[in-house]
């Protein structure tokens, strides 16, 4: 059973993580049309996928609940992040018609559900899919030695304490609520 954790980026570059067992094959990021030519291969090889879908998110991401005083430079700041958001958001949107097209039932995992570390000598232990730890703290909750980066880490962090088991009730939960 192989286990696909996916961080959609924007255009440029998508996390991916596959998982067999207890131990990743591979944590990477690559471009969106690569990232395709792996998900058809592992489409053939039976996958359960897993993606954190900006779409499950409002459209507002952490967004500002006073305009009052806010300078130029912070509100350029907001618009890049707005703009960044909107670029996940297609991205997933296409990752998401890509596996109904062939089929494949995917778990959707809104953002704003995963726990960011911010001390980045913790244990990840007490998190559940926590996003944006440290290579440091992924090598010791993992044991995956290659080098990674950001994107992979997120994706990886989504399957990395999945099973089937829990991938089928989390999936029928999903279901259900549509």
């Amino acid at each position: 059973m192989f286990f696909l954790g996916i961080d959609p980026g924007s255009s440029d570059r998508t996390g991916f993580a596959i998982k067999t067992g207890d131990s990743f094959e591979r944590v990477e990021s690559c471009e969106l049309w690569e990232f395709f030519e792996i998900a058809k291969e592992m489409i053939t090889k039976g996958v359960l996928v897993v993606i954190e879908d900006p779409n499950m998110d409002s459209t507002v991401f952490r967004g500002r609940t006073n305009m009052h005083g806010i300078t130029l430079k912070d509100y350029r700041q907001d618009m890049m992040m707005a703009q960044s958001v909107g670029k996940n958001k297609g991205v997933a949107s296409a990752i998401l018609t890509f596996f109904a097209a062939h089929k494949v039932d995917v778990l959707c995992i809104a953002p704003s559900s995963r726990k960011q570390v911010t001390n980045k000598t913790c244990s990840l232990a007490p998190y559940n899919m926590p996003t944006k730890c440290s290579h440091e703290q992924f090598i010791e909750f993992t044991k995956y030695g290659k080098q990674t980066n950001e994107h992979g880490r997120d994706a990886a962090m989504l399957i990395a304490t999945m099973t089937s088991i829990k991938f089928n009730v989390l999936l029928k939960l999903q279901k259900a609520k549509k």
